[in-house]
């Protein structure tokens, strides 16, 4: 019963861990595309 709280408990850091990557790599995934165009369009 123990090793199913411990085992829950990491589940739920990695979840978390996860969710918290995510929310930061789809900003930068959404710019990217934005910031390329704008600095194909400075250069030319």
């Amino acid at each position: 019963m123990r090793d199913l709280v411990i085992a829950s408990l990491v589940l739920a850091a990695v979840a978390s861990a996860c969710v918290y990557a995510f929310s930061r790599l789809v900003p930068m995934l959404v710019a990217s595309p934005e910031a390329d165009c704008s600095v194909r369009n400075s250069k030319s």
